[in-house]
């Protein structure tokens, strides 16, 4: 238990509702993230490991960045209006 409590209060936890979240009109500092968008965040384990962690970081860090009508899945071939 005490180990969930200290990742949900980690960088990494904190990482992935950036990734997730919204920042509120006007604000610099609020980030709202609504029930549905829940499922997409995130949650290791404890149990899985530091070295785990490590290669999951270390896999992104290498992932090679695309465009962004690439990265959100849209073919650069076809108007974005048709997709």
């Amino acid at each position: 238990m005490y180990k969930m409590i200290f990742y949900l209060n980690s960088t990494l936890y904190r990482l992935f509702l950036e990734l997730n979240g919204r920042e509120m009109t006007g604000s610099l500092t609020v980030l709202k993230i609504q029930i549905y968008e829940l499922k997409n965040i995130f949650v290791i384990l404890p149990e899985i490991g530091l070295a785990k962690i490590k290669n999951v970081i270390y896999k992104l860090s290498k992932r090679k960045i695309n465009s962004l009508t690439i990265e959100l899945g849209f073919n650069p071939t076809k108007p974005i209006r048709e997709q």
